[in-house]
């Protein structure tokens, strides 16, 4: 299994939509964010199913 590699531009994009979930409801962003963990950590545990991207 290869890790993933995260751009620093994510955690600035996912600090913005947490606050903005959060604006829209209270704890909506927390709920979010556990959507985000979630599917980050199928992604990373699916990485030899997909070829690795170039560019």
């Amino acid at each position: 299994m290869t890790d993933m590699r995260i751009l620093p531009e994510f955690f600035h994009d996912l600090e913005a939509a947490l606050d903005w979930y959060n604006q829209q409801q209270a704890g909506l962003g927390f709920r979010f964010l556990d959507e985000v963990e979630s599917k980050v950590r199928d992604i990373n545990s699916s990485s030899q199913s997909h070829p690795p991207l170039v560019g």
